[in-house]
């Protein structure tokens, strides 16, 4: 399965793009009723940039609620396996809810109505794993609340104001 979503920020695309090669900010931009944390991270730097963002072969191991009535926590491995500076960076997941889950990330510089910004382009391709069919029906909607919660935030930690346009998602 595939669910794709993009955003406009009016913030340059280095800016943008060193924001979510920094680890910590995946926090900053995850839902707050998961109660994500950081659990481990093993962070290969990039070369010749700061040394906290996180190149390929980086990995990090978070665990969060998957539900806000369940007290149960779920632990999720993505490791970085593929980055091109200001283009893109993927992440698979290697251990966690999924069968299978990979995570591109794309940026590009875009003017919009007069106005400098990056585009943020997120393509998921995954295979579900024990509830198979069950849970996609709380996949997709899964996946659109915390995509939509993600570019609120982000616009508003990027931009310094929480205005713009509502994110587009698409899913097949």
């Amino acid at each position: 399965m595939r669910f794709t979503t993009e955003q406009w920020v009016r913030a340059p695309l280095s800016d943008v793009f060193e924001f979510f090669c920094a680890p910590g900010n995946l926090l900053n931009i995850t839902p707050p009723e998961a109660h994500a944390r950081i659990v481990s991270l093993d962070l290969v730097p990039i070369p010749g940039h700061a040394p906290e963002l996180a190149g390929v072969g980086s990995t990090i191991r978070i665990d969060f609620r998957a539900a806000p009535f369940l007290n149960q926590r779920l632990g999720w491995t993505a490791r970085i396996v593929e980055l091109e500076w200001l283009r893109f960076f993927r992440d698979v997941q290697t251990a966690g809810p999924f069968r299978r889950f990979e995570h591109t990330h794309s940026f590009r510089a875009e003017d919009r109505r007069g106005s400098s910004g990056t585009v943020i382009r997120d393509e998921v391709n995954y295979e579900l794993g024990l509830f198979g069919l069950l849970g996609s029906a709380a996949a997709r909607p899964m996946l659109w609340r915390m995509f939509h919660y993600r570019h609120k935030v982000t616009r508003k930690l990027l931009e310094g104001r929480g205005q713009g346009a509502a994110p587009q998602a698409n899913s097949d």
